[in-house]
């Protein structure tokens, strides 16, 4: 309980669920689940969605003008973000 109390906290702060209070109190989506985007729950609970760092940054590595695996990795970054933007809460939901 007190680890999905710590998995709230950020979600309601990304305003994505909101609370009730009382006996019958709980939490509740605070968006219709068609509007709510797989990445709006992924980065307020694990941070920015980048599976290698000089994806995004080239600078911190000084082979990124020339790095094949780094070429890869862009590649798959593109295909990882293109999913989770596009598919919402509804969409998870639906899947048997």
């Amino acid at each position: 309980m007190k680890y999905l109390e710590q998995l709230i906290i950020p979600l309601r702060v990304a305003g994505l669920v909101k609370s009730i209070r009382g006996a019958k109190g709980g939490y509740l989506l605070a968006k219709d689940p068609k509007e709510i985007k797989l990445i709006d729950f992924l980065e307020p609970l694990e941070g920015d969605m980048i599976m290698v760092d000089c994806t995004q940054s080239p600078e911190i590595c000084h082979r990124a003008s020339f790095c094949k695996a780094r070429e890869l990795w862009c590649d798959l970054q593109k295909v990882l973000d293109g999913k989770i933007n596009a598919l919402t809460l509804a969409d998870i939901m639906e899947k048997p």
